[in-house]
């Protein structure tokens, strides 16, 4: 069909409008955040770079500021956004004591009150603990934000007890009330679990307490060896950086690489503790969707077809079908993160199922966490993207 020349023009004269505003906003942005143009400039910074790069714009700008420019800056592959938001978090911290977590924001995966927790413990020790719970609140984002802050406690318990992770335990373990059935003690060791991994709040002293606690005979230390078994199961999901690497992988090369071995630990915990198997397969599908985005986890809700399809691709290696449910129910979990990303991905990441039962599957999981998760506001629209058969589950669940 042949287009008039009129409509024609008016339609270029349409998309060059567009294209000098998407300028405009540009340069006018350039303006206001210079900082974006210099990020931008150095795709050869490491993650130390923009560490002392944040830190130093907290002190100079703020860090309400920093969280800004963190959040439309361009980064190179694989820069952990995650662990620049706990710094920034630390700096709000020590800008707004406690009143900081008024200002967070569920960006960066919550990264913000995480590190408000996190700096409490630090400066109160046990004494600050009704105080964090008071804290965890008002923690930003939906009805998971609770519960989820005190993931950020657990890494601040570690640090605060030297990396002594019986210590940890035990701190943690005060921090459960039977309102929301013990669940702040389950994140918390999650939290420990992270930290103990990572090191990132007192480096030096992780260095001499860690090791202590990975066996070289038993690889599934310390969930096997030390966490209590109601949160063996969450310290198994936070413990699969180890097994990537006890299984020699690389993960700065993905192109060919393979999880097969490192999904093969997951077979030494019987298979009658099937909350631990789950909790150790699902760890993997956690970690997916953050190498499938090369660890920007900014958008993570509009994650591409192809992202996607990579990580049903890498949990498709689990080898059991039990291990390859648990992996996509909680590479499901990280895209939803409690409603508070965009739930296209979401619901993309069903349809692209390789069977009818893992779509069904998929949807059915979807249709718990919108009635888990979702507010009264977003609730009726989430239920009605989902297939008919899954729709009442979905509006007639129960709100956290």
């Amino acid at each position: 069909m042949r287009v008039p020349s009129r409509s024609l023009s008016a339609i270029i004269v349409g998309v060059c409008l567009l294209a000098l505003v998407v300028l405009a906003w540009n340069y006018v942005s350039s303006l206001q955040h210079p900082e974006l143009k210099t990020i931008a400039s150095h795709p050869e910074w490491t993650y130390e770079d923009f560490s002392v790069y944040f830190e130093s714009l907290a002190q100079k700008k703020g860090a309400l500021y920093g969280f800004d420019i963190l959040l439309e800056a361009q980064l190179p592959p694989s820069i952990n956004v995650h662990l620049i938001g706990h710094l920034l978090g630390t700096a709000l911290y020590e800008e707004k004591g406690i009143d900081a977590i008024r200002f967070c924001t569920q960006d960066f995966r919550n990264a913000c009150s995480h590190s408000v927790a996190i700096a409490i413990f630090r400066d109160y020790g046990e004494g600050g603990l009704s105080t964090i719970t008071d804290v965890c609140h008002e923690a930003p984002g939906g009805p998971g934000a609770y519960t989820m802050c005190f993931h950020g406690v657990g890494h601040g318990v570690l640090a605060y007890t030297g990396y002594n992770l019986e210590q940890a335990i035990d701190l943690c373990r005060k921090t459960g009330t039977p309102a929301y059935h013990n669940r702040e003690f389950v994140e918390c060791i999650g939290g420990a679990i992270m930290e103990l991994d990572s090191g990132f709040h007192n480096t030096p002293a992780w260095e001499a307490m860690a090791p202590l606690y990975y066996n070289k005979e038993d690889v599934m230390a310390p969930c096997s060896t030390l966490v209590p078994e109601e949160a063996r199961g969450i310290c198994y999901t936070y413990l699969t950086p180890h097994l990537f690497r006890r299984a020699g992988i690389d993960l700065t090369q993905l192109q060919d690489v393979s999880f097969t071995n490192a999904f093969s630990f997951c077979e030494l915990i019987p298979e009658e503790e099937k909350e631990q198997r789950d909790g150790c397969y699902g760890g993997f599908g956690k970690e997916f969707v953050g190498l499938a985005k090369m660890h920007d986890i900014r958008d993570v809700g509009s994650m591409g077809e192809d992202s996607l399809r990579k990580v049903r691709g890498w949990c498709a290696e689990a080898g059991t079908p039990d291990g390859e449910a648990a992996c996509h129910d909680q590479a499901l979990a990280a895209l939803f993160w409690g409603g508070e990303n965009n739930p296209d991905a979401s619901f993309n990441y069903c349809a692209l199922g390789e069977t009818k039962e893992y779509v069904s599957t998929c949807y059915a999981a979807l249709a718990e966490r919108i009635a888990l998760f979702a507010d009264v506001f977003s609730r009726p629209l989430l239920c009605t993207r989902l297939p008919v058969e899954h729709r009442a589950a979905c509006t007639e669940g129960s709100n956290l």
